[in-house]
């Protein structure tokens, strides 16, 4: 059975930096349709427009920053689980956006251009002791399904791109 594209939505205004995500998530096993946001207005936008399955979130955006970033996607869309990127290879800001409502973190500062790991948020990853891939309790489901999204859930909550 030829499973379907996961749609995901990546918020990132850094060309380079959405580049090497759209080559990872080329690279991977996980099927999906990439949506890109230079802002988080334009990712809102996106998010009301699409079903979409996942969220990858720069925190620093030209029309947001820091936090606010997080907590202003939550709060319009809290049923999407989050992967927060940081161009900051700092564990203490992952773990606080993982607190804040994300489901994992990712450091761009520990992936380079050359490199061949795939963005994992498995050395980062605060929600490890959610192996068995099952959607954690603080989201609700899709308004738009009324389903929870499994598969979204599922890679989020592995950490791997490559699974």
């Amino acid at each position: 059975m030829i499973q379907k594209a996961m749609p995901i939505l990546l918020i990132e205004d850094n060309p380079a930096d959405a580049y090497l995500v759209k080559t990872y998530l080329n690279d991977a096993s996980v099927r999906h349709e990439l949506f890109h946001a230079d802002t988080l207005f334009e990712g809102l936008n996106t998010l009301r427009e699409r079903d979409i399955q996942m969220v990858l979130l720069d925190l620093k955006l030209p029309d947001s920053d820091g936090f606010k970033t997080l907590t202003t996607l939550m709060e319009r869309s809290s049923n999407v689980p989050v992967i927060v990127m940081t161009g900051m290879n700092n564990e203490i800001v992952g773990n606080q956006a993982v607190r804040a409502g994300a489901q994992d973190f990712w450091s761009k500062a520990s992936s380079t251009a050359g490199s061949s790991a795939a963005p994992s948020a498995t050395p980062n990853s605060v929600s490890k002791n959610s192996k068995n891939g099952t959607k954690p309790s603080k989201a609700s489901p899709s308004p738009k399904s009324d389903m929870p999204r499994p598969r979204a859930w599922a890679v989020s909550a592995t950490g791997t791109w490559t699974s």
